[in-house]
């Protein structure tokens, strides 16, 4: 069992002396985990930072089996290392991916969207904050808890949407909101 593609490195961390464990994002192959040989060494470890873009090999005697990885370096990104809120955005969109992505299921519209967001946060400035809300959308619709912010749920209207449904996933304006049970928010859960 062996393949090749490129990923987008979640997450690192040591194993044994001298190697280290991945897990990367591939547009063919999801959320892979795997080992490097000599993951830690002063060649190595500066490549292996979340973010970075790879060039990965994956071999294993069986499928399931975690595997070996041998990596390439494509792209660093280490230029979010002088903005304290790309750093930010870098490490929420890395622990988002390694947290709620299943393993080994491809998903490549999220992929493409998650590498442009990591360009966005490279590039500076602040015009990548609402590409990220966009893709933390593109994340919910991916693993099917999509939300429908269209229109109100209550009154239909489509100005003055100022809350998310908890029980629906759909846009509720101030007016079709009203007061909660206990009068304390404008939801009508609590």
């Amino acid at each position: 069992m062996d393949w090749r593609d490129q990923g987008m490195l979640l997450s690192v961390r040591t194993h044994g002396e001298t190697s280290a464990i991945i897990e990367v994002f591939t547009g063919q192959h999801g959320r892979h985990a795997g080992v490097v040989r000599g993951g830690v060494s002063r060649k190595i470890a500066p490549i292996l930072q979340p973010g970075a873009q790879l060039d990965v090999s994956w071999r294993a005697r069986l499928e399931d089996h975690i595997g070996a990885f041998t990596v390439e370096p494509l792209q660093s990104r280490t230029g979010v290392l002088s903005d304290r809120l790309a750093l930010l955005g870098l490490n929420a969109v890395c622990a988002l991916l390694q947290f709620v992505l299943p393993e080994r299921e491809p998903h490549p519209a999220l992929y493409a969207g998650s590498l442009a967001l990591m360009d966005a946060l490279t590039a500076g400035g602040k015009d990548w904050v609402p590409r990220y809300l966009r893709w933390e959308m593109a994340l919910l619709e991916e693993l099917g808890f999509g939300l429908d912010l269209g229109r109100c749920a209550v009154t239909g209207g489509r100005e003055d949407l100022a809350y998310v449904s908890p029980k629906t996933g759909r846009a509720v304006s101030r007016e079709g909101a009203g007061r909660g049970r206990r009068g304390c928010c404008p939801c009508r859960v609590c």
